[in-house]
């Protein structure tokens, strides 16, 4: 509900500045069309050091840093285990993935993260994620049974292809996310994560 209240008041003021009716400045792509950067929507961070995590839990220790300037994109939102609005965002110069408060972000997402991606399995019966394309970085676990989803994938090389991958669910446990090789899964996603 505060996602609809938030989009409506968003709407109405955007109303109060539109350009002249049938005007091309006035024709505003859906929020949740792939942007000209990538998978999301474009958007910026607020502060000198934004946190994103693997889940969307302030306490979920491991996390790296975005920074105003770079080309982010927010993917989709879900309600966080601190009772707050938390988008997964897409950093394309540096290849990150992960969750952070919709405060700090400029713009943030209007898709719901809940039915979210092209479902998967493992190839295994668990893959390590990490926040950034380096498998001897920080990892979390995704274990085969749970609701997993490809969200879209980055080819590092011509041999090394990574998926974002998102463990769906209602608890502080799930709604993980990361990037595993695409090798793991058994569909992975056919979409970019850059263009």
């Amino acid at each position: 509900m505060l996602k609809s209240v938030l989009s409506a008041c968003l709407v109405a003021a955007s109303l109060l500045v539109m350009s002249p009716a049938g005007s091309a400045q006035n024709q505003k792509p859906a929020q949740d069309d792939i942007s000209i950067m990538g998978i999301g929507r474009a958007t910026q961070v607020r502060f000198a050091e934004t946190w994103i995590r693997f889940r969307p839990n302030p306490y979920n220790g491991e996390h790296l840093i975005t920074r105003p300037g770079h080309d982010v994109a927010t993917i989709c939102w879900v309600m966080g285990a601190d009772g707050k609005l938390w988008d997964m965002v897409f950093d394309h110069n540096q290849k990150y993935i992960g969750w952070t408060h919709e405060e700090n972000l400029t713009v943030t997402s209007s898709t719901w993260c809940n039915s979210f991606g092209r479902g998967t399995t493992l190839n295994g019966t668990t893959a390590w994620v990490h926040l950034a394309p380096y498998e001897d970085w920080a990892h979390e676990v995704v274990h085969e049974g749970n609701n997993l989803a490809s969200v879209c994938y980055y080819q590092q090389t011509a041999n090394k292809r990574w998926d974002v991958v998102l463990e769906h669910g209602a608890d502080n446990k799930l709604n993980r996310v990361g990037l595993t090789y695409s090798s793991y899964l058994d569909s992975p996603s056919s979409t970019p994560c850059t263009p």
